[in-house]
């Protein structure tokens, strides 16, 4: 008998503990009130289009007479390579880096004596002096495909100049827009 009022006793203190602990943790919890959302945040990514252009052939006029006689041709290629088609690409050629240089008369400067120059011209195939699209110049619009594409540059010395026995130099940027 003893063992059984002290288990009831035992079992009245446990179901008590039992019930506090429930009191407690159901008044513990936090409530929430429903309503709209109290934050916000942004998602971005940038995605990037890596086509690149490169001379896989540069021009070079060779070599020539002093005064030049007649128009000396030249020709190089420029190939562009896009991962995927896009349309329209437009490749603009700078004016370069010869001093009072413009889109009709590019200047090539003497690896000797930086005052001595040869004028040139830079042509697409449509025969239209290839620029950046301003002071008569014309950008070439073409597809970027998604394989390795060239593009002729025609280059010309025009027949009267008289320049100084050297070497001459002048570098153009290609600028893709797309």
């Amino acid at each position: 008998m003893y063992t059984l009022q002290r288990q009831k006793r035992m079992i009245g203190r446990c179901a008590l503990a039992t019930a506090l602990f429930v009191a407690l943790l159901t008044g513990a919890v936090p409530t929430r009130a429903a309503g709209p959302p109290s934050g916000q945040f942004v998602v971005k990514a940038t995605v990037n289009l890596a086509c690149s252009a490169t001379s896989t052939q540069n021009i070079s006029f060779g070599n020539h007479p002093s005064p030049v006689d007649s128009d000396v041709p030249g020709r190089g290629i420029i190939t562009v390579d896009c991962p995927v088609t896009v349309f329209p690409i437009w490749i603009a050629l700078s004016e370069g880096t010869g001093t009072g240089a413009t889109f009709a008369q590019r200047r090539m400067t003497s690896s000797i004596d930086s005052a001595d120059t040869v004028v040139y011209s830079l042509y697409t195939a449509a025969g239209k002096v290839w620029g950046d699209g301003s002071n008569g110049s014309e950008k070439l619009e073409t597809a970027g495909a998604a394989a390795p594409a060239t593009h002729d540059v025609f280059g010309v010395i025009p027949k009267g100049q008289v320049p100084v026995v050297g070497t001459y130099f002048d570098t153009i940027m290609v600028t893709l827009s797309f």
